[in-house]
């Protein structure tokens, strides 16, 4: 793979290109140096902390339960936004088709 060549960009795009890499380098570094930290082992394994959670059934239900009903309602407000844009529509080429009858009429 051949690298593009950047001679052709203006200066300020360089400078931007520049930064931009700079920071990701920087993210990355400073993640791995914090990865190496928190490590608790002291043999120089890594270790994984899982946390679990206990999740009550009633809450789940309630959860599914609050999503469907917005699954309802933006349903019923997009069928409403469309009867909406279908009427709006409908009243605009009335008054096109009345323009046009005016037009007409005053050429006449």
């Amino acid at each position: 793979m051949q690298l593009p060549d950047l001679s052709s960009l203006p200066p300020w795009a360089l400078v931007i290109f520049a930064v931009s890499l700079a920071v990701i380098v920087a993210v990355v570094w400073f993640g791995k140096q914090q990865g190496g930290r928190s490590g608790h082992a002291t043999d120089g394994t890594k270790t994984v902390e899982l946390a679990v959670a206990t999740i009550d059934s009633t809450a789940i239900k309630q959860v599914a339960a609050a999503v469907e009903a917005l699954g309802v309602a933006i349903h019923e407000q997009n069928k409403a936004y469309r009867d909406h844009s279908a009427a709006m529509l409908k009243a605009i080429d009335e008054l096109k088709d009345e323009l046009r009858h005016q037009g007409e009429a005053m050429r006449r």
